[in-house]
């Protein structure tokens, strides 16, 4: 029987970057191979994705799909290695840009994806509701939208056709899509309320230097880390970007202490003090930006190790 395709993924990414590969994998004759996370310095996210191209049970892939940060603790991946990896083997390279687009530097020419992706709730300053997305020019001529409406076909850019009667034929309407990205477009009238407030958001973030705002925020994320450790974190081994942090329990204390659910528990607690933190894949998900200070990153590690010596019944008097 011959080897399955396969499609590489990382372990804990972002549910939605994963349920469309599953059903790819349910329609067809394909499996998911998935990086493990990081346990040394030396064998990073991009280390890692590179053993599994070169393993020989994994000559079967087809596509690469990865983010720029993983969404859990901000480990970063290397992208233009992945991309020249693909490149070099002609395998699909798609890139979920939903944690770093707007924040981060990123150029698709650089990387030679062949779909990046991103909603524009995070980075991109923008409202719920839209996503962008890079389709590299080889597959505007081929790809199939997800939505199908007659904004995307050539013959209903004819009002007069519009007009006339008796136009479906045996075989249906005309097929023939309009030229380029645009026939993977949504269909019907565009949002007057979210689309300017998408253009707006992205006015913003072209005005960022990118380079700038991750040296600032690698400050303030390497301040939640130095005072992080003294309580018992740590963080994933790796390179990571300076806009998102995952501070994990390293202590035997913590570490026994934090389950998942003391660690819900403890964000919900912080929440109420107004400080704002995610829990995802054993990581306390910290993510700062441009108007946070240093005086920000002193009361939430204040307020984080109020929570910690609750736990660790440590001082039994804090409420």
């Amino acid at each position: 029987k011959e080897q399955s395709d396969q499609i590489l993924i990382l372990q804990d990414e972002m549910s939605s970057e994963v349920y469309c590969w599953q059903e790819v994998c349910k329609e067809s004759n394909c499996r998911l191979v998935i990086v493990p996370h990081p346990t040394t310095e030396e064998k990073d996210w991009t280390h890692l994705i590179i053993d599994q191209l070169n393993d020989e049970s994994c000559r079967n892939i087809k596509v690469v799909c990865v983010p720029q940060v993983h969404w859990s603790d901000g480990s970063y991946i290397d992208l233009k290695r992945i991309g020249d990896e693909c490149h070099r083997r002609n395998i699909i390279f798609v890139v979920d840009g939903t944690q770093s687009v707007g924040i981060c530097p990123i150029d698709v020419r650089d990387i030679q994806c062949h779909i990046l992706t991103a909603s524009v709730h995070k980075w991109l300053l923008s409202a719920h509701g839209t996503c962008l997305m890079y389709v590299h020019p080889s597959f505007h001529g081929t790809w199939l939208p997800l939505d199908q409406h007659e904004r995307s076909r050539m013959v209903f850019q004819n009002a007069i056709y519009d007009a006339a009667e008796e136009n479906i034929s045996p075989d249906g309407y005309p097929e023939e899509f309009v030229n380029g990205a645009a026939r993977l477009d949504s269909g019907g009238k565009k949002n007057p309320v979210l689309l300017p407030m998408v253009c707006e958001g992205l006015r913003i973030v072209q005005r960022i230097d990118k380079f700038q705002a991750q040296q600032y925020l690698k400050t303030l994320t390497d301040g939640v880390l130095v005072g992080g450790k003294k309580l018992g974190f740590g963080v994933q081994p790796g390179p990571r970007a300076g806009h998102i942090i995952g501070l994990r329990p390293m202590s035997k204390e913590l570490s026994a202490a934090l389950t998942p659910e003391k660690m819900v528990e403890m964000a919900n607690n912080l929440e109420e003090k107004g400080i704002f933190l995610a829990v995802r894949c054993g990581a306390f998900r910290i993510a700062p930006y441009l108007d946070t200070t240093m005086d920000d990153v002193e009361r939430l590690l204040k307020a984080l190790k109020e929570e910690c010596d609750k736990i660790l019944c440590k001082d039994c008097n804090v409420e």
